[in-house]
């Protein structure tokens, strides 16, 4: 590991700039703030030429919602871990965390910041920040929702998954085992047990074509071979069918109503 964690801070309002390395100076000697960055612009010319191993990188840059994801879009291999920032938690904060990338809510707080920088430096190590965020990169430019990725931490470490190849997650106790297609084209499924619980998954794949079914299930809509009348949804290549909650069976029909034919065939 780097005893030097050199970084870069993308923020327009100094307001938030000069907290921010107010907070980094005090928290970490080790941390070395090569430059301050208020334009999509200035943050993608100064990345590129003084290559940090950090970035702080706010969401909405210069009056654009998702103007920090503008600039991640300028690099097509980024060598670089993010941490985003933001004041408002939307569903952006959503997609950075699918891909296992940490954010900082403005304003901002000392033991936040020093809870991440440790992440920070953990990552470093394998460079497993730089992955998440080239998975970031991915579905941004990636059209097809079902060709998009989602980072899954296992015990034995963090792994991608394509969102058409999970097929189901159930709680187990307070973790979720999550059911995933092994490979491409494959029928066999494979079990990776996580330990955010059922809620948390639910909340991170409801914008992907996932239904909460029941209370410990969430169901990939683009699996359903059939609903049944006996409270039951039958999964394809799942043996046995999923149970169906009243309430799971409404978000179910209504969710199917909006979706294209296409996801069911």
């Amino acid at each position: 590991m780097d005893t030097i964690l050199n970084c870069i801070i993308v923020e327009d309002e100094p307001i938030h700039s000069n907290r921010l390395k107010k907070l980094l100076t005090a928290i970490d000697e080790r941390v070395k703030i090569l430059a301050i960055c208020t334009t999509i612009e200035e943050a993608v010319e100064k990345i590129t030429r003084l290559n940090p191993q950090l970035v702080f990188l706010d969401i909405q840059l210069q009056d654009e919602i998702r103007g920090g994801f503008e600039v991640i879009r300028h690099f097509k291999h980024p060598g670089f871990d993010v941490l985003f920032t933001t004041a408002h938690i939307d569903n952006n904060i959503l997609e950075i965390r699918r891909c296992g990338l940490g954010y900082l809510a403005k304003p901002y707080v000392q033991q936040e910041l020093e809870d991440n920088l440790r992440k920070v430096w953990e990552k470093q190590v394998g460079q497993v920040g730089v992955r998440q965020l080239e998975t970031l990169l991915h579905n941004l430019i990636t059209e097809q929702l079902d060709e998009q990725l989602i980072w899954v931490n296992l015990a034995e470490g963090s792994i991608p998954v394509k969102i058409k190849n999970l097929v189901y997650g159930k709680a187990i106790d307070q973790y979720t085992a999550l059911y995933v297609l092994e490979e491409e084209g494959s029928h066999k499924i494979e079990k990776l047990t996580t330990s955010k619980g059922i809620g948390v998954w639910a909340e991170h794949l409801a914008p992907l074509k996932f239904c909460r079914s029941h209370d410990s299930y969430i169901i990939n809509l683009r699996h359903i071979a059939r609903i049944n009348k006996s409270m039951t949804v039958t999964l394809r290549h799942v043996a046995e069918p999923l149970p169906l909650s009243r309430t799971g069976k409404e978000r179910l029909n209504a969710l199917i109503k909006n979706t294209s034919p296409l996801h069911f065939r």
